[in-house]
Parts: structure tokens; sequence; C-alpha cells
């Protein structure tokens, strides 16, 4: 699940001996939209993706997805 994460670098991908992200051991697994900077609201044909929730990546957000009741009410 970090492949493509700006911090993968520390998943063993470096020659300095680090092992394993700092943000592993702590993160959960959360649904959320992808977002790019440029893009304008409603997101309402965003597909819904499982993440880290320390995932980061260049140039985007990641929205988390709100329970059924709230999306019915942002249309999403």
């Amino acid at each position: 699940m970090c492949s493509g994460c700006r911090d993968d670098f520390y998943n063993g991908h470096n020659d300095l001996g680090v092992n394993e992200c700092w943000s592993f051991k702590t993160a959960e697994i959360v649904k959320v939209i992808y977002v790019g900077y440029w893009e304008r609201p409603p997101y309402i044909n965003k597909p819904i993706e499982k993440r880290l929730s320390c995932y980061r990546k260049r140039d985007c957000v990641f929205v988390k997805v709100p329970d059924q009741s709230t999306r019915k009410k942002l249309s999403l």
C-alpha cells in the first residue's frame, strides 16, 4: 500500500539503512478520493480508493470519504 507514496523511499528503498517508514506502524487503512489540486468540486464521479492514512503524493490531496448520510447531503 506504500507504492507511489512520497515516503516509500524509507521502506528499504535507500542506501541509508532505513528499513521501514516511521509512519507505517500508526497508519490506518482509510477510504479516500484522490483529488488533483487543479480540480474543482463536486467530486461525484471520482473513484473511492483504499489507502494508508499517511499516504502522500505530489500535487494532490486525498479527501476522506464521509459516511453515507453525509455523502447524500454533499451529493458525493
